[in-house]
């Protein structure tokens, strides 16, 4: 299933029980926050499993402490784990789920 989880586009019902509730946090999130669920989708592009606040801020063109509210509004969603001063850990799914997430809406907004 793991090689599922990281195909373009889900297919497997397993697969969308286990995005399902990830979905429905960022929709929460987004709902008071859309630059939360932007800066959950960018830190994906810095290529690791944990990013420091100063490199997400800088994606989101944002002052740190900007960016550090946002950060721990996925972090009080569960989407995120605090993993030090200022560094954020994403869990495997939802790492999968942001680079999914970014990934389609990079392809719409080219199209």
């Amino acid at each position: 299933m793991r090689d599922e989880l990281d195909h373009p586009v889900v297919v497997h019902g397993d697969c969308h029980r286990v995005y399902e509730p990830l979905e429905r946090r960022l929709d929460e999130v987004h709902a008071d926050r859309p630059r939360a669920v932007e800066a959950f989708e960018l830190g994906t592009l810095l290529g690791e499993r944990e990013v420091a606040l100063a490199d997400v801020a800088t994606l989101l063109g944002l002052p740190d402490i900007e960016a550090e509210h946002l950060m721990d509004d996925l972090v009080d969603a569960h989407l995120l784990q605090p993993v030090g001063f200022r560094r954020y850990r994403y869990l495997g799914v939802a790492r999968r789920l942001a680079q999914r997430r970014l990934a389609a809406r990079t392809t719409t907004a080219g199209v």
